[in-house]
């Protein structure tokens, strides 16, 4: 029970906070030192998640079950979007700061990340919710039958 509630806990004060320093100018502060601590911990679930994708994908392609194809389509599609995010491959330097790398923009469609998620990503997306749709709708017709 308290591995539950704790958890809620911090999250529901977390938001009101957040909900309260946005209409009050007095709690800027408290904003401020909340959101860095949400930056952290999405930093550290990233890389756990990508630790966890790599470590399941990994098993599978060295021991060739089934599925073992797909699992390297994933593990090639991971590097190459962390590739292009890290090394910002294609990103056209921001005109304020010309001589800082790191400092373009990831989602204009020059970049290689950005024409990625736009024309490859999205209507994969968009593909794999109309195929929920479908599968729902058919699930529900033969419910309903």
């Amino acid at each position: 029970m308290l591995r539950r509630t704790i958890p809620m806990l911090i999250l529901a004060a977390s938001g009101i906070l957040l909900v309260v320093a946005y209409f009050s100018p007095f709690t800027t502060s408290w904003s401020e030192t909340v959101l860095d601590w949400f930056n952290v911990l999405a930093a550290v679930a990233f890389v756990l998640g990508a630790g966890n994708l790599l470590a399941v994908n990994l098993e599978l392609v060295s021991s060739r079950r089934a599925g073992w194809a797909y699992a390297l389509i994933t593990l090639l599609s991971f590097a190459a979007m962390f590739v292009f995010g890290l090394f910002k491959i294609g990103v056209v330097p921001n005109p304020d700061h010309p001589n800082v790398y790191f400092a373009g923009d990831y989602e204009s469609s020059q970049s290689a990340f950005g024409w990625v998620y736009e024309y490859i990503f999205s209507p994969l997306t968009s593909t794999m919710f109309a195929l929920l749709a479908f599968y729902v709708a058919s699930a529900a017709f033969r419910a309903f039958r």
